[in-house]
């Protein structure tokens, strides 16, 4: 049986964050200032408990963690801003299956009214994924971006409740 899941961060999934983040540069799905930190500054970070209404994890295939994530929640109008660092040799159909489970858990369990993620615009496959899942881009931020000696524009892109469940 293919089995999805989301896992509790805890310090039981530090081989397997050690392991994302190893693969540099990561796969990112949202463009955050922790990434110039150091991997235990980083590691710390990503596994600290969270002040705000946040969720965070892992998400496992067929019990392998393919990819951390986090989830920010506004209050007000249940928007969930999401961060995910992918394991770049997962294939598309196993990021696609945890990515669909993390928008069903933020859809049914969180109540969420919209999921939004940031993209650089280098990261076709993973901004062909979004599209497959439903997601619309929403914005360009021109030059956002800076890898190296230049600057990449970031995509954003939505995903309203609704839509998921249609």
């Amino acid at each position: 049986m293919n089995s999805v899941g989301i896992l509790s961060p805890n310090r039981n999934q530090l081989p397997a964050l050690k392991r994302l983040l190893a693969q540099r540069p990561w796969a990112f799905f949202d463009p955050d200032p922790v990434l110039p930190l150091g991997d235990e500054a980083l590691l710390s970070r990503l596994l600290a408990p969270q002040t705000q209404e946040a969720h965070q994890g892992f998400l496992a295939v067929q019990g392998e963690v393919i990819a951390w994530f986090s989830i920010s929640v506004r209050y007000k109008d249940r928007l969930g801003i999401l961060h995910l660092m992918t394991d770049r040799n997962a294939s598309k159909q196993t990021l696609s299956r945890g990515l669909g489970a993390l928008l069903s858990h933020s859809f049914n369990d969180l109540a969420l009214h919209k999921c939004t993620m940031n993209l650089p615009a280098s990261e076709r496959p993973l901004l062909d994924l979004l599209r497959d899942l439903g997601f619309h881009r929403e914005a360009i931020f021109r030059e956002e971006l800076r890898r190296g000696d230049s600057f990449e524009d970031v995509y954003a892109y939505g995903l309203l409740a609704e839509q998921w469940r249609s």
